[in-house]
């Protein structure tokens, strides 16, 4: 069976975080928030991907990325992987308007409110854009675009169990990431 690799940035601006919420039309997880990004392309990195998928659907050179994932998940067909994107150059806009229908900043007291893609994603936006808000607190370690990313794993798999308890639902197939 062949793993589908996704990737995908959490843009993090004034204690919010940008969502794309996926057009109704799409085969996969339509009407749900998600973060932006998409397929790691065959002899393309993670890094690389990430970079080109911010470029192609929402129009944003990345310059400051964490090194360490905030989120991976796996289920055995698409192991998906979230980075945090601290500075970029460009205002995002959507590009993609067949995949996203609309693109939304979201902090912590209003995600709960939204139907996501992935039930990690609530605890993301609370914990990136909530440390976001507060200077005082220390900010993981980061690089430029052009160092790799080292592994990590977190978060839960989809259909499988969230460790509060909740059943999962990963964005998965061909549309998948945003």
């Amino acid at each position: 069976m062949t793993v589908h690799r996704v990737v995908a940035g959490l843009l993090v601006r004034d204690g919010r975080v940008l969502l794309g919420h996926r057009s109704p039309r799409r085969r996969w997880y339509p009407g749900v928030w998600d973060v932006v990004g998409g397929h790691v392309e065959p002899g393309e990195d993670e890094r690389t991907a990430l970079l080109r998928e911010l470029r192609e659907e929402i129009g944003v050179e990345a310059t400051e990325v964490d090194d360490e994932p905030v989120l991976r998940a796996s289920d055995g067909e698409v192991a998906l992987t979230v980075h945090v994107v601290r500075a970029w150059r460009g205002e995002p806009r959507n590009l993609q308007p067949a995949e996203h229908d609309e693109l939304r900043w979201v902090g912590p007291a209003e995600v709960h409110d939204l139907e996501l893609a992935h039930p990690s994603y609530a605890g993301l936006v609370e914990r990136v854009a909530g440390s976001a808000a507060r200077p005082d607190r220390p900010q993981p370690a980061r690089s430029r675009t052009g160092r790799s990313s080292a592994a990590s794993s977190a978060g839960c798999e989809r259909k499988g169990e969230c460790p509060d308890g909740r059943r999962s639902t990963s964005p998965a197939r061909d549309d998948m990431a945003s």
